[in-house]
């Protein structure tokens, strides 16, 4: 009986590998990563939503943006 379970399940495992493959929910957590920003003043990774824009250039916050404004 239990046998029977861990083949089942298995299986099931496996085809939600197949799937989450063939749907591209990998390339997701590729496209985010590649979407980095690095802040002109510290040198941190952001991702462009969170960071704040001055002057033509990105920073990962507003201190270093005023760090830069002096």
């Amino acid at each position: 009986m239990w046998f029977k379970v861990i083949v089942f399940a298995v299986a099931i495992f496996g085809i939600y590998l197949l799937l989450r493959n063939k749907l591209g929910l990998n390339e997701q957590k590729k496209e985010s990563a590649q979407n980095l920003l690095e802040c002109e003043e510290c040198g941190a990774y952001f991702t462009k939503d969170d960071g704040v824009r001055f002057g033509g250039k990105s920073y990962c916050s507003k201190e270093c943006r005023d760090k830069v404004k002096g």
